[in-house]
């Protein structure tokens, strides 16, 4: 296991040994992350970043489930991470979206909250490094032509193929 790779960056200057995510090994890595993406499309998934160590942290991909606080109190996941709610949260009477002026405005007795926010949502590779590399350009379309295929294979309208592969896109774009 190699957290540079899980990442989706090639090592350096880190403590892994016998390590190939690096650029002697360049195609075996491609290969690899390749497969990892036709495994799992959420393989490299960006992770929240404490912005103040720096590391990062997972994301629950399922969203919160918060029914009576409307998102807007710190036992909601999305809230305390200081991100909206997303299609994957099941929550119930949700103001934790952009349309909403009381996101992140008013916090426990009516006060206003002035926190600094705790955590990022970020792309684990720092931005200065190039996001969007020629070997990640190749896995997505990797990606959407498998899509592509999966809806063709399961006999799916030509219109619903598109919407696939679109929806498919549209995660990977949001990714970077």
């Amino acid at each position: 296991y190699c957290e540079c790779f899980a990442n989706g960056v090639m090592c350096s200057n880190c403590d892994c040994s016998n390590c190939h995510n690096n650029e002697e090994h360049e195609l075996k890595r491609r290969e690899a992350i390749k497969s990892c993406y036709l495994r799992n499309p959420n393989a490299f998934k960006s992770k929240l970043v404490d912005w103040k160590t720096g590391k990062a942290k997972s994301w629950n991909n399922k969203g919160c489930n918060c029914k009576r606080s409307g998102c807007l109190k710190n036992y909601c996941e999305c809230y305390e991470a200081n991100i909206q709610c997303t299609s994957s949260c099941k929550c119930i009477g949700c103001l934790n979206h952009t349309n909403n002026s009381q996101v992140g405005a008013k916090g426990a007795g009516g006060k206003v909250r002035n926190k600094a926010p705790r955590l990022y949502v970020f792309c684990v590779l720092r931005c200065s490094q190039l996001v969007l590399t020629s070997e990640r350009v190749e896995t997505v379309c990797g990606c959407l032509l498998t899509k592509a295929r999966e809806a063709e294979m399961e006999n799916k309208s030509h219109t619903m193929a598109q919407h696939l592969v679109l929806a498919e896109f549209g995660h990977h774009l949001s990714e970077i």
